[in-house]
């Protein structure tokens, strides 16, 4: 089986125009990772994010394993880290500026579907006024 290469865009949201960086090398895209910025979201507490990133993972159909770690801050605000078998989610609030970061990657087959789908359920569920989102392909030939 032959391996498709191909020339990939990479795609830059900020504030709301996507900028698109064309790559002049031919890659083999080993995994997707997708970083976004959320803006006028105020997750403080576990329990409010985690129902979310349940719905994430059975959608996208990611899957867990080893042990996930959700942390409190006191007073508020919360980090998660899920590892996947194809990588991993993690997400860090900061509910007193309204601001959480997600990071989603994810290789093998389907990674880009896979990852695009758990981002849209976080998108979709904690409906931000703002994001900026960044898009990078891993595995340079």
């Amino acid at each position: 089986m032959v391996k498709k290469t191909f020339y990939p865009r990479i795609s830059i949201i900020e504030n709301g125009l996507e900028k698109i960086l064309e790559v002049n090398r031919k890659l083999k895209p080993i995994g997707y990772n997708i970083f976004a910025e959320f803006y006028g979201v105020k997750v403080s507490y576990i329990p409010q994010i985690k129902p979310i990133i349940e719905k994430a993972i059975e959608k996208s159909k990611l899957n867990t394993i080893e042990k996930e770690i959700y942390h409190q801050f006191f007073p508020e605000g919360v980090t998660v880290l899920i590892p996947l078998k194809e990588s991993h989610i993690a997400v860090h609030s900061w509910p007193e500026e309204e601001y959480l970061i997600i990071n989603i990657s994810a290789c093998g087959k389907k990674a880009k579907k896979k990852a695009e789908i758990a981002y849209n359920v976080f998108k979709k569920y904690l409906s931000p006024n703002k994001i900026q989102k960044k898009v990078i392909y891993y595995g340079l030939e």
